[in-house]
């Protein structure tokens, strides 16, 4: 004899059956689906609170920012390079004298908890007074509200840095035609003069002038201001022979270095005429050494990268 199943005896339909599980199914997936989602928001919320108060846990203080102001009214405080010690980090101020450091995470320094202590953070441009705040860290983070930085982060006030030698440049004429050069014999009729006044603030500078310098007698650097691309040529010092070295002093020092022109060699453009001098810095750090190569510096790109803010607005000279 066959048994009726419990529906049967019921007499309710297999179709009704099917649309009842369904519905009581999709009931219980959005009800847990709903309990997950609460869940996830609570705990969100909890990570966000500290367990034993009310307040936000405190996000790791990793960076710092601040601004560089220089005390020469007429130049722009770009370019001035910024270097952390103990963490051997640099960085470049940007048009408005800007910068920021963002240390890597504690476990990326040179110890596995991060590394704690003073450091100072320096500010160099080769003709201006070495600058320096004093910032500390606590494992591997920058300790807020503490010396010049701020709770935000900020170094305050702004790093004013004051300028020891005045480099003014002037170029005689500023200007020429390429078709009005002749060239004879590989010599050129058409020189130029470039005078290099420098004057010391306060204390005396020493300046250094390479004679030679990779076959380069009196080197001068010319930058194409469009591209930046730098061509170095040879200059004969005017008046008698100077020594490779001055002592700069309040009262103006001036050189006089003269220039064959050769519009094949030079090309058209407007250039920046810079003389090769080296500023004697006693106070360097190592680090700074380092970064930048100053003990290693030959005319061309890599002198350009070193900070040097120089004056006049003749320092120019264009080749058509």
């Amino acid at each position: 004899m066959k048994i009726r199943s419990y529906y049967d005896q019921l007499n309710i339909p297999v179709d009704r059956i099917k649309v009842v599980l369904r519905n009581y199914l999709t009931e219980m997936n959005m009800k847990y689906i709903s309990f997950i989602i609460l869940c996830l928001f609570f705990l969100f919320v909890g990570c966000e609170q500290n367990p034993i108060g009310e307040t936000k846990i405190d996000i790791p203080n990793r960076s710092i920012n601040g601004t560089v102001d220089l005390d020469h009214p007429d130049m722009n405080p770009e370019g001035v390079f910024v270097w952390l010690e103990g963490f051997d980090m640099f960085t470049y101020t940007d048009p408005q004298g800007k910068f920021e450091f963002l240390l890597p995470p504690p476990t990326a320094q040179a110890t596995s908890k991060g590394v704690s202590g003073t450091f100072n953070l320096f500010y160099y441009v080769a003709n201006f007074h070495l600058g320096r705040t004093r910032v500390y860290t606590q494992n591997g983070n920058f300790l807020y509200s503490r010396g010049e930085v701020n709770s935000e982060g900020e170094l305050t006030p702004k790093k004013t840095l004051l300028q020891k030698l005045d480099t003014h440049i002037r170029v005689r004429p500023s200007s020429a035609h390429s078709d009005s050069i002749n060239i004879v014999g590989g010599k050129t009729d058409f020189l130029i003069r470039v005078d290099v006044a420098l004057r010391a603030f306060t204390d005396s500078v020493v300046v250094f002038y390479p004679g030679i310098v990779e076959n380069v007698f009196s080197p001068l650097m010319f930058r194409n201001v469009e591209n930046n691309q730098v061509k170095v040529v040879s200059s004969t010092v005017a008046g008698f022979v100077k020594a490779p070295y001055d002592t700069v002093k309040t009262a103006p020092l001036l050189r006089t270095m003269v220039v064959p022109i050769f519009p094949d060699e030079l090309g058209k453009g407007t250039f920046e005429v810079i003389p090769f001098i080296l500023v004697e810095n006693l106070d360097i750090p190592e680090g700074i050494k380092r970064e930048l190569e100053l003990d290693f510096l030959v005319p061309g790109e890599e002198y350009l990268k070193v900070p040097y803010l120089r004056s006049g607005n003749s320092r120019y000279f264009t080749l058509q």
